[in-house]
């Protein structure tokens, strides 16, 4: 990635979301009103999956835990739920249900990897 032509991937990307509905204009947050975050997911913390199924490798990976935790000055409590995105290990299911019920918000982080899509995955 060649640092003139971050600009231009930040609006592309801006402009690409689509939000379905905003229910109660929950959209964009309100920072006052929370104080900590549950940020649950196989996904959350994984640079790898953060960027899905496509090359070449990034110059930099901002993962949601990482952007979250800088960004705000919310308490965050982190937990994995699943050991990776197939969820073949479901034991940490009950700690990340707890830090979701100890949190004023939360964020799940889900998604796919190379582990399950592309030649021979999917």
């Amino acid at each position: 990635v060649v640092d003139k032509h971050i600009p231009i991937n930040r609006e592309a990307a801006q402009q690409s979301i689509v939000l379905i509905k905003n229910k109660n204009n929950f959209l964009p947050l309100d920072a006052t009103k929370y104080s900590s975050v549950a940020i649950i997911g196989p996904c959350a913390d994984d640079p790898v999956c953060s960027r899905g199924d496509y090359d070449p490798q990034p110059k930099y990976i901002i993962t949601v835990k990482n952007a979250v935790t800088n960004s705000t000055k919310w308490k965050v409590n982190y937990m994995q739920g699943c050991s990776d995105v197939k969820c073949t290990d479901n034991s940490k299911f009950s700690d990340a249900v707890n830090i979701a019920k100890s949190s004023d918000l939360i964020i799940y982080v889900g998604g796919t990897s190379k582990t399950i899509e592309g030649e021979g995955n999917d």
